[in-house]
């Protein structure tokens, strides 16, 4: 690692951060697209006319699908590449000529970045999964099935 020049360490973290980026937001627009119709089809369940079987059919089906849907697989993908990014660039920053300036300008951002993706991503994906499951327990009983 001592081969290593600062500019080539900073241009391999530029563009790893760049390859981070560009899946967070792939990943974060399923994501909150995920979200919204769980919000959409909760919000349409409690309009919906309850005495209607072919409607609570629909609103099974949306509920269903959406079930299914989760975004977990992605959210596994994503966080191992930063993850794996994050050592990566650990590395790199030790094995660089000015280990100094790693500290503020390349670890701290790079901690805050999985702090915040983490967090934001959890906290979706926990609300989206309580939501879902609670409306699909809502039809469920309005259908009678247990």
């Amino acid at each position: 690692m001592s081969g290593f020049e600062s500019n080539d360490v900073v241009s391999l973290l530029g563009f790893y951060l760049a390859m981070v980026a560009i899946l967070a937001s792939i990943f974060f627009t399923r994501l909150e697209a995920w979200y919204s119709e769980i919000q959409v089809a909760s919000r349409l369940w409690g309009i919906a006319d309850k005495n209607k079987i072919e409607s609570l059919d629909e609103h099974r089906k949306k509920a269903l699908s959406l079930q299914s849907s989760r975004p977990i697989y992605g959210f596994y993908l994503v966080a191992s590449f930063i993850l794996l990014i994050t050592i990566l660039g650990g590395i790199l920053g030790m094995g660089g000529p000015n280990i100094e300036l790693s500290i503020p300008f390349i670890f701290l951002p790079g901690a805050s970045f999985d702090v915040l993706f983490f967090a934001g991503s959890g906290i979706l994906l926990i609300n989206g999964e309580k939501n879902i499951d609670k409306l699909v327990i809502e039809i469920n009983k309005a259908l009678g099935i247990s």
